[in-house]
């Protein structure tokens, strides 16, 4: 009886040790990759409804210090199966592997004999009287009808790229393409289906993204053009809640008067009140965001 209980505790006096060792650190960090072994830029990190994202290089770093052995650590991001993780299996293995999803594109029939109505949709205005300052993780979207109801696909999105004080137009952003909810109006559902991150070229001009080969057929309803800010270089989310971010090279979006009435929405990650999709409330109620799509009639 005495060696079993030797035996214990020697197993549990070892465990404690391990257990009190790998929680003794202030911080996680970890590598997120494809199953291709390639490294994936920007993938969310949602840690008890807070988020974070990896770096241009896949890696991502978080305070351990307000988190328990239970919590669940969900990395997403588009294009990929999201991965769910324990704290207590994560500390131990940090790298995290996602799998792309797998899509299946409609066949588009395009007759070649006739010649296709191409037209520009959107905020299509150029009296640009402002821009807005990004911060990290928010979104920008805009509302376009479908005035035709007639099936056209969407070629590219332009996006009047500004540059805030101290900034830079090249700061990376997301482009983002949703479905318009049917209970409240604003966007809902991913319809682009890869993770596009890119740069403008020039700043105080429009910069054009081709999303021609991802076939996206235009709603009768309408859908949404939305741009998403990230940050050049690697930050955290810690328990003060505050944000370290290493500069503030981020693009800004232009904002004009020029359609009827606002069809712009906004999504501030970070901010300390409403968290979701909400309309870009201004005293102006023209005031939108400068973005707009080229589509091409089927």
């Amino acid at each position: 009886m005495s060696n079993i209980i030797k035996v214990f505790t020697t197993v549990f006096f070892n465990y404690t040790i391990i257990f009190t060792n790998l929680y003794a650190q202030d911080t996680i960090s970890g590598v997120v990759k494809s199953s291709n072994g390639e490294v994936i830029p920007y993938v969310t990190v949602t840690i008890n409804n807070k988020n974070t994202l990896t770096d241009l290089n896949g890696r991502y770093q978080f305070s351990v210090k307000t988190i328990s052995s239970t919590d669940t650590i969900t990395f997403s991001c588009i294009g990929y199966q999201s991965e769910e993780r324990v704290f207590n299996r994560l500390i131990k293995d940090p790298n995290i592997i996602l799998n792309q999803k797998s899509y299946l594109l409609d066949e588009v029939s395009i007759n070649i004999g006739l010649k296709h109505k191409v037209e520009k949709w959107g905020n299509t205005g150029n009296n640009l009287f402002n821009k807005l300052l990004s911060r990290v993780n928010d979104q920008y979207a805009l509302f376009i009808e479908n005035p035709s109801g007639k099936p056209y696909l969407v070629q590219s999105i332009n996006y009047y790229i500004k540059e805030q004080v101290g900034g830079s137009y090249k700061g990376p952003f997301r482009v983002r393409v949703y479905s318009k909810s049917k209970s409240n109006g604003g966007p809902d559902k991913d319809l682009l289906i890869d993770n596009i991150i890119v740069r403008a070229k020039r700043k105080n001009s429009w910069f054009k993204v081709d999303i021609s080969k991802y076939q996206i057929e235009m709603p009768n309803d309408g859908l949404f053009v939305a741009m998403e800010i990230l940050p050049e270089d690697s930050y955290e989310i810690g328990p003060s809640k505050k944000t370290r971010n290493n500069n503030i090279k981020m693009p800004c979006i232009g904002l004009n008067e020029s359609m009827d009435k606002s069809y712009s929405w906004v999504k501030n990650e970070y901010s300390k009140g409403n968290k979701n999709w909400r309309v870009f409330d201004l005293p102006n109620n023209r005031t939108n965001f400068m973005m707009n799509i080229i589509v091409n009639q089927l």
